[in-house]
């Protein structure tokens, strides 16, 4: 049997049964297993979620939704976790993409497509940009040589960044975009002129969160439909929201794989980060621009 665990430095309880232990000590070692790597604070949520899912009495502290220190620190000692000393940001980026990391990633990708036996189809990379509603990077105009000032014609507001999540398969398929908007209620006509499939969704922040990535699985296998007979790889990088307790939970029961790219390689790693995103960018910008032309004094 396992020890008592401290609780939120209370007298020593049990929260969880073994079973339930186990259980959690699979989902953190899964993640880490496909490169979601978890900081404390994101297992010390993800623990909380587990006992709430499951309707687990618990004294975990309620306004911040997270197990507490203590009770962390023994789940650590009793199943051999540490924590990972991280880089600092500013070199992090440079000294992640290198040999060593690059090939733990590959190997780990050629593993998983062996075991699967994944065809191109079945391999998707799902990614998101945030778009501003108001174009900051103008587009080079013609004007004489020597001139002193050159004008453009560009909208006075103040954008507002929405995020754009999009996802294709290594054989090109695609998946309809997903779009999410800084508001607190939907409006059916910013929908309006979408290409057939889009899903609009909104939350306070215009950027992905947990539950919004569940949305964007849910949406991401009506179209895709992955099964028993023909599973799904997703390939996306290691942000918080995308290792949810739910979105586990979801990925297993449709059929889908994770797996997440090294810390600080997207840029080189992505596909849709290396060859997508930065021509929709730029194809969005002229489109903008083309449609202050044709609509001047329009909002």
């Amino acid at each position: 049997m396992y020890k008592e665990y401290p609780v939120n430095g209370g007298r020593f309880r049990k929260t969880f049964s073994d079973e339930q232990l186990l259980k959690l000590k699979e989902y953190i070692t899964d993640i880490d297993r496909r490169s979601f790597g978890l900081t404390k604070v994101q297992c010390q949520k993800l623990v909380y979620e587990y006992a709430s899912d499951n309707n687990v009495p618990h004294c975990f502290n309620t306004e911040y939704k997270m197990a507490g220190h203590d009770w962390i620190e023994s789940f650590m000692k009793e199943f051999d976790f540490s924590l990972r000393k991280p880089e600092v940001t500013s070199i992090g980026r440079l000294m992640a993409f290198n040999k060593v990391n690059v090939s733990l990633f590959f190997d780990k990708l050629k593993e998983i497509r062996t075991r699967n036996n994944f065809s191109s189809s079945q391999i998707f990379n799902v990614d998101e940009s945030g778009v501003s509603t108001v174009p900051c990077k103008l587009p080079k105009v013609l004007s004489p040589i020597g001139s002193r000032r050159v004008s453009k014609l560009v909208s006075a507001e103040r954008g507002k960044n929405i995020t754009v999540v999009c996802g294709v398969s290594a054989a090109g398929v695609y998946v309809p975009p997903f779009i999410i908007f800084p508001r607190i209620r939907m409006k059916e006509e910013l929908s309006r002129g979408t290409p057939p499939g889009t899903l609009c969704v909104c939350n306070e922040s215009g950027w992905m969160t947990t539950e919004t990535f569940l949305l964007y699985l849910q949406h991401f296998s009506k179209h895709v439909r992955p099964n028993a007979e023909s599973s799904i790889l997703l390939l996306l990088d290691n942000h918080a929201s995308h290792v949810s307790l739910k979105a586990i939970e979801f990925c297993r029961s449709k059929y889908i794989t994770m797996l997440g790219f090294p810390p600080h390689t997207t840029h080189r790693l992505q596909p849709l980060d290396v060859a997508v995103f930065g021509a929709l960018k730029t194809y969005y910008s002229q489109a903008c621009d083309a449609w202050m032309v044709n609509n001047p004094g329009s909002h």
